[in-house]
């Protein structure tokens, strides 16, 4: 049922729209419109002492934080603002060693971090003296969007990456603090 509202909007089945012709959807003389709308979902994942294992012999390591729901999904946006605790193991993870860090879809796995190791946050260069670093990021500033399309029976997983520039020759860990914010749109099974 429409119902007029005023000479500018209409309230129809729960929904305002603007009772303009260019603002409105309008289906054709004996076709019918049935609109499926689908919202952007946002979850925060939040991590406490989130320990990712740095082995000497890669230089590199990452950890599973999250399973996406196992459907056909569009990721369109990520952000994170994260505390980063390098171990301090002589050779290891030291004040002074250098970081590289992004979330994608697949483990580290290889240096460079490249392609789907760091496709739903670039890697980002941490690069502060100090045993405790910030790793604050957003997918915006990829320089292109994310939308990243992930297929139903897929790996459905998301992953904290983290490489050292300029190597270890210890094994050592780093652990992470803070929160991982996720934008996604569920596109059905």
């Amino acid at each position: 049922m429409t119902q007029r509202v005023n000479q500018e909007v209409y309230f129809k089945g729960g929904i305002i729209v603007a009772n303009k012709s260019d603002q409105v959807l309008v289906p054709a003389t004996g076709v019918v419109m049935d609109d499926k709308s689908k919202l952007p979902r946002v979850v925060r994942f939040t991590l406490a002492g989130f320990a990712i294992a740095v082995p000497a012999a890669n230089d590199y390591g990452g950890k599973k934080f999250c399973d996406l729901p196992n459907r056909n999904l569009t990721i369109i946006g990520a952000a994170a603002s994260l505390t980063l605790v390098k171990g301090g193991v002589t050779n290891g993870l030291v004040a002074t060693t250098d970081l590289k860090v992004g979330v994608g879809t697949a483990v580290a796995s290889a240096i460079p971090i490249a392609t789907t190791m760091q496709n739903v946050i670039n890697l980002a260069d941490v690069t502060t003296d100090a045993l405790s670093v910030t790793f604050a990021k957003n997918a915006n500033a990829n320089g292109t969007p994310a939308n990243i399309f992930v297929a139903a029976g897929s790996s459905n997983s998301l992953y904290l990456n983290v490489s050292a520039t300029g190597g270890i020759t210890a094994d050592d860990t780093l652990t992470a603090s803070g929160w991982i914010d996720i934008y996604y749109i569920d596109n059905g099974a």
